[in-house]
């Protein structure tokens, strides 16, 4: 990978061969749709299983990363008890250039995420996340990652 950023804003990019362009190109899209939902009894939150998928594409000797590809379900009110809860789980896919001049030792990232937000009360919640990376942004290690946040909605 270049050692400094290959783009500043107002500026041309350098391509990962060293030769300039005014501008990159790719395609990314978010579809998301409901697969189940049982309507709460008085006034209650909706439960209601959704599953979302997001691709992305970029051009290989200027980005690199050229193809993305993930999706996951999230599940709102899993524990009828609580209905303010969410849980969700992803997966995601990034494929790395190929450009020989990127250096990424790996050709693919895998990211596995999984949470669990648990609301305290009205706009305070808990929320524990698990990560795990397979090749890193192109390296051989694997990690694990756990995140425990605390969330204030206004």
């Amino acid at each position: 990978m270049p050692a400094e950023p290959a783009w500043v804003p107002g500026s041309l990019k350098r391509r990962f061969d060293g030769e300039q362009t005014s501008g990159t190109h790719g395609y990314y899209g978010v579809v998301e749709q409901a697969l189940w939902r049982r309507r709460a009894s008085q006034g209650g939150k909706e439960n209601q299983l959704a599953l979302f998928l997001q691709m992305g594409t970029g051009d290989g000797h200027e980005n690199p990363y050229t193809r993305h590809l993930g999706g996951g379900v999230v599940m709102d009110a899993p524990i009828p008890a609580r209905p303010g809860d969410t849980a969700g789980i992803s997966v995601s896919r990034v494929h790395f250039s190929d450009d020989p001049d990127c250096g990424f030792g790996n050709k693919a990232e895998l990211a596995v995420e999984t949470y669990y937000k648990i609301t305290l009360v009205g706009s305070l919640s808990l929320v524990p996340d698990l990560q795990y990376f397979r090749n890193p942004d192109g390296s051989s290690d694997n990690y694990v990652v756990f995140t425990p946040r605390i969330v204030i909605a206004f």
